[in-house]
C-alpha cells in the first residue's frame, strides 16, 4: 500500500511513518522539513499532485486550519475512489470548551477550534458519499514537545493499534468513521 503522511519528521507522524514503512509499505511524507510549508497554496497543490496514486492520506499536520483545507482538497480529488483519508484530531474538539488551565497555553482555545473544524468537516464529507473513507482520529494527550522518555511506549503503542485498526476497516471488515481513544 502506498501511503502519504503530512507532519512525519517529529512525534505522531514520525512514529506512524516508521511502523508502516516497518510494515512493508511505501510511505511519502510532507513536511515543512522536506520543503513542503503546507500553509502556502503552491506547496499544497504540489502535495495534491503527488498524493494522486496514494491508497492512504494520513492528515496529521496541525497548523491553523490547514488539515480541514486538506481535507477539502483532498476529497474533491479523491472522490469516489475507493481510498482512506485518515485525519488526526484531538480528544479536545470532543470537550464543550478548552479547559481553563490546560497545558497553561493560551493558544489552546485557537487549536481545539481548528480541530472541532476538522471533526466537522470530516462528519460532513463521510455523508456526501461513501468513497474516499474519511476516518476521524480523536486522541487524548498522548505526549509533550519534545516527547519524554516515559511517553514513548505509551506512543508506539498507540500507534500500533491504530494501524492494527486501519488495517480491519481497509479490509472491509466494518465501518468505522470517528475514534476517540
Amino acid at each position: 500500500m502506498k501511503i502519504a503522511i503530512t507532519g512525519h519528521t517529529k512525534g505522531l507522524g514520525r512514529e506512524l511513518k516508521q511502523a508502516y514503512e516497518q510494515q512493508g509499505h511505501i510511505v511519502i511524507g510532507f513536511s515543512r522539513s522536506n520543503g513542503y510549508d503546507l500553509r502556502n497554496w503552491s506547496h499544497m497543490k504540489k502535495m495534491l499532485e503527488q498524493v494522486s496514486d496514494c491508497d492512504m492520506f494520513v492528515n496529521v499536520a496541525k497548523p491553523d486550519f490547514v488539515q480541514t483545507t486538506i481535507l477539502y482538497e483532498l476529497w474533491k480529488c479523491w472522490k469516489t475512489q475507493q481510498r482512506t483519508i485518515v485525519n488526526i484530531g484531538s480528544g479536545i474538539a470532543t470537550m464543550p470548551v478548552c479547559p481553563t488551565n490546560l497545558f497553561d497555553d493560551p493558544n489552546m482555545d485557537i487549536y481545539r477550534t481548528a480541530k472541532v473544524s476538522l471533526n466537522e468537516a470530516s462528519r460532513q464529507l463521510s455523508y456526501k458519499s461513501f468513497y474516499p473513507n474519511i476516518v476521524m482520529v480523536n486522541p487524548l494527550h498522548l505526549y509533550s514537545n519534545p516527547i519524554q522518555e516515559s511517553e514513548q511506549q505509551r506512543l508506539t503503542t498507540w500507534v500500533n493499534m491504530l494501524i492494527d485498526i486501519m488495517a480491519q476497516i481497509d479490509s472491509n471488515k466494518f465501518l468505522l468513521k470517528e475514534i476517540t481513544f
